[in-house]
């Protein structure tokens, strides 16, 4: 097991392995940055939600401070009430901080 699933194991290991399977997404699909996790190939960004809130793995969630974009992330894991991320992009000058808000976003490519 490489060191990035290695840390993705444990971040979500204490999340409960015996949470209940995720229902049907009916929530906006936003949460908060909860913590960002610098690695030594990869950033994890840890958001305080999760299938609950309608996040799901493989989305790209944009990341806004105060109004304006600050990074995009993919979302790599996500349990009932917390998401591991990657970032893909970071806004010139910018770093992830908690409090950020992510938001999925329905087409990537716009």
């Amino acid at each position: 097991m490489n060191r990035l699933a290695a840390s993705l194991c444990l971040l979500l290991a204490p999340l409960g392995a015996a949470e209940p399977a995720p229902g049907p997404a009916v929530a906006t699909g936003a949460v908060d940055v909860a913590a960002v996790l610098p690695g030594e190939a990869a950033d994890l960004v840890v958001l305080a939600g999760g299938h609950a809130q309608g996040i799901r793995p493989g989305m790209v969630c944009g990341v806004t401070r105060a109004g304006r974009a600050v990074a995009r992330l993919i979302v790599a894991e996500s349990r009932e009430t917390r998401a591991v991320a990657l970032v893909l992009d970071l806004a010139p000058g910018e770093a992830l901080r908690p409090g950020d808000r992510a938001e999925a976003r329905a087409n990537p490519r716009i």
